[in-house]
């Protein structure tokens, strides 16, 4: 949606919200996971988390940066974003199926 609204200011804003709101979401749900599945290890656990985001936070801009600089287009950035979130999600999914089946 972002890369779709990026040309007109109102929807950029507006999608811009909404996928903040959703980055935050599945960013928290990531750090809760991590957490959850190393309670036996309390200390790694924080420092798992802690690693996650900033992977997260050194991979996705570079990986927009180079997207932007492939193709000459910003908007592109957004799609690396998505793909990103979405990568995240699937992460979560799989590792709740993993521990539901060791349970």
């Amino acid at each position: 949606m972002l890369a779709a609204t990026g040309a007109r200011a109102a929807p950029l804003f507006i999608v811009t919200i909404i996928q903040d709101g959703l980055s935050f979401g599945i960013g928290s749900t990531l750090v809760n996971r991590v957490m959850f599945v190393a309670s036996r290890a309390p200390s790694l656990s924080g420092s798992f988390a802690t690693v996650a985001l900033n992977a997260g936070a050194f991979l996705g801009p570079l990986l927009a940066g180079i997207a932007i600089a492939t193709t000459h287009d910003y908007r592109n950035a957004a799609w690396v974003s998505a793909v990103l979130a979405a990568t995240a999600a699937v992460v979560i999914v799989v590792s709740r199926r993993r521990a539901a089946h060791a349970e």
